[in-house]
C-alpha cells in the first residue's frame, strides 16, 4: 500500500460518513487494499472512503463504500467532495467510473443534477 504521506484528507458527514483523500494520483493507489487498512481503525469501520484530484474545473473520484467495495459512482461522495471543493464557487463537476454528476452550492445546501440510468431490476425473494 503506498502511504498517505502528502495527501490534504477530510473527514465529512452527508447523513453517511466519508473519509475524503485528495491526491494527484488517485489511480496509484489499490483502494480495496488502503480501506481494509483504514477500517481497521474503529473511528473509519463504517465510512466510505473517496480518493479525489481537481483536474481543471472537474473533480475525479474513486470511492469505496463500507461493505459494498469500489463503487461505479456515490452521490453521497460526491456532495461530500463538493461540500470541501466547491470553495466559493457555485457549481462544480463531480466524474467517477460511472458518469459525471453536477452539484450547485445552494447556500447551506447542494443541489446533484445528472443522468439517471436503470442498470437492472428484479424480485426479491424470500428465504
Amino acid at each position: 500500500m503506498k502511504l498517505l504521506k502528502k495527501e490534504k484528507v477530510c473527514f465529512v458527514n452527508v447523513g453517511n460518513h466519508h473519509l475524503l483523500i485528495e491526491s494527484t494520483k488517485i489511480d496509484d493507489y489499490d483502494l480495496s487494499d488502503l480501506c481494509e487498512k483504514l477500517r481497521k481503525r474503529k473511528f473509519f469501520r463504517d465510512a466510505n472512503i473517496s480518493l479525489w484530484k481537481k483536474t481543471g474545473s472537474a473533480i475525479v473520484s474513486r470511492t469505496n463504500e463500507a461493505g459494498a467495495g469500489e463503487t461505479l459512482s456515490c452521490g453521497s461522495a460526491a456532495a461530500a467532495i463538493a461540500s470541501v471543493a466547491l470553495g466559493s464557487a457555485k457549481k462544480i463537476m463531480v466524474i467517477s467510473k460511472g458518469g459525471k454528476i453536477s452539484l450547485t452550492n445552494m447556500g447551506d445546501k447542494l443541489e446533484m443534477t445528472g443522468p439517471a440510468e436503470l442498470i437492472c431490476e428484479g424480485v426479491w425473494a424470500k428465504n
